[in-house]
């Protein structure tokens, strides 16, 4: 005797109360991810002090870094698109805050093998790059949760709820000033970066609240359904909430066509020229203001 197989659409249960928890953690997220970000910024003419480095040694590594940081948080995107949102935060911040953590252990490297220490240099503060991805996976995430969102006032809202989310920038580069200045005298630039990763413990925490996005766990359904040859069940799940079944590119190739083209690029072309400057001024501003000729 065979049994037929039963199938049950997986609604969404998203809350106001829900939306909001997912905006404070991302808000927190966001800022400590910066947090270490800029930390690292202020901290470089330090390390380079300790660590016996020209001003040419600091911009080249800061160089490297920056490129691995990128190669990183592009890395990213892909694997959250199969893991989830609500998985793809809390990796940005363990992500993070395991930077911060092993950069505090760069002295120790170098003083065994000076050329493996800016090698390890490298690589650690490119797994950073995690958290830089932090900024793209809350606006995905936030965006998807607010379309789910019962309360129609906040739905509208959800420009000037991110643009708050965003905040956690100046936030987050505060901190890391105040923390210099305080943590500093007492145990150097070692001390800053161990501190920087205690507040991951707290997010992750917090993350177990965290509701993974209805449209992800929607498309989810529906690949496993075609993969399981249900293609009419999946369909109709699609039809339902809104999701092209028949759409077989990656999400990398969709947003180069069609309409989604001239967005893409007039999107990403102001982005790079603004963090063309934000990058230049927060990873090497502080080495220029310190620097004894000026330059």
């Amino acid at each position: 005797m065979t049994t037929a197989q039963t199938f049950q659409f997986v609604e969404s249960d998203v809350t106001p109360k829900d939306v909001r928890l997912a905006t404070w953690i991302c808000f927190f997220a966001w800022t400590f991810a910066v947090y270490d970000f800029v930390l690292f910024g202020n901290l470089l003419p330090m390390l380079a002090s300790d660590l016996g480095w020209s001003p040419a040694q600091s911009t080249g590594i800061n160089t490297w870094v920056t490129a691995g940081t990128a190669l990183v948080a592009f890395g990213i995107g892909p694997i959250v698109d199969r893991i989830g949102r609500r998985k793809g935060i809390l990796i940005a911040v363990v992500g993070a805050a395991v930077a911060s953590l092993l950069t505090a252990t760069v002295g120790w490297v170098v003083g065994l093998a000076a050329g493996l220490g800016l090698v390890f240099l490298v690589l650690v503060r490119s797994l950073a790059g995690l958290g830089y991805a932090e900024q793209s996976i809350n606006a995905a995430y936030l965006n998807e949760m607010f379309a789910h969102n019962s309360d129609p006032a906040k739905a509208r809202r959800r420009g000037l709820i991110y643009s708050l989310v965003q905040s956690g920038w100046p936030v987050g580069s505060v901190l890391a000033a105040g923390s210099v200045y305080l943590l500093f005298p007492i145990g150097g630039w070692a001390l800053c970066f161990a501190v920087a990763a205690l507040p991951a413990v707290f997010i992750v925490l917090a993350g177990r609240w965290l509701k993974e996005s209805p449209q992800f766990a929607h498309r989810h359904q529906i690949d496993k359904m075609i993969k399981d040859g249900r293609i009419e069940e999946a369909q109709e799940l699609g039809a339902k909430y809104g999701i092209d079944v028949s759409e077989k590119a990656s999400p990398l190739v969709s947003v180069f066509r069609g309409e989604s083209l001239r967005s893409t690029l007039t999107i990403g072309g102001a982005f790079l020229l603004n963090w063309l400057g934000v990058l230049a001024f927060a990873i090497l501003g502080t080495s220029l203001l310190t620097a004894p000729d000026g330059k």
